[in-house]
């Protein structure tokens, strides 16, 4: 059975050859030449797009890149903003162009992930500032009232005693047009200066 199957093969291979045999009919040979250059082209194209969706996908972000700091990714997903992708926010809304030439520059640190020579604590050079990412989303001009929040814990005792905790988180901001200016959000729309006596900035000298 099997040696029919490849007779029958053999056949069609060599029908085939003679179909656009590329000297006796050059037109079809041509043709079947173009034809399989767009395949290619469309398949390589098809692969492309989603290799480059994938790299844009927070779970790519998370296993791929940032798998030297998992508990960014623990916070990240317990945060108001887990349902928008990394890139949206560390890059920015940008073209597909300048999305590449950002992800081109952060190349340097692969060796780095793959080899384990990365030292902590982390320090990112690249991080954009907030008039490029959060305030795309978020703008700086709103201004929002007071918010009351229930924090409840409980107590290291034999019961696990309930311990409820209440606050008023004054958010704030500014309202450009009656020109108020309040709550946490007041550094927004004033200049912040601080001196830090550290290196990375962590240690505030405080007036």
């Amino acid at each position: 059975m099997s040696f029919i199957v490849a007779q029958k093969e053999a056949k069609m291979a060599i029908k085939l050859k003679e179909i656009f045999h590329p000297k006796q009919h050059p037109v079809r040979f041509t043709l079947l030449v173009i034809v399989l250059f767009f395949v290619a082209f469309a398949a390589l194209g098809v692969t492309s797009i989603q290799v480059w969706q994938y790299s844009n996908s927070t779970a790519f972000c998370a296993n791929m890149c940032h798998d030297v700091h998992p508990e960014e990714i623990a916070a990240f997903e317990d945060s108001h903003h887990a349902q928008i992708k990394c890139v949206e926010c560390h890059m920015g809304r940008v073209g597909t162009l300048k999305s590449m030439f950002i992800k081109a520059g952060h190349f340097k640190h692969v060796p780095a992930v793959i080899f384990g020579t990365y030292h902590r604590p982390l320090h990112s050079e690249s991080f954009r500032s907030a008039s490029e990412s959060c305030e795309l989303c978020h703008s700086k001009n709103a201004l929002h009232g007071d918010t009351a929040k229930q924090v409840i814990r409980y107590q290291s005792d034999e019961r696990n005693s309930e311990k409820r905790t209440y606050l008023i988180v004054k958010t704030g901001g500014s309202d450009p047009i009656k020109g108020l200016e309040s709550g946490a959000h007041w550094h927004i729309v004033n200049p912040v200066e601080f001196i830090a006596t550290d290196e990375s900035k962590q240690e505030i000298k405080m007036s």
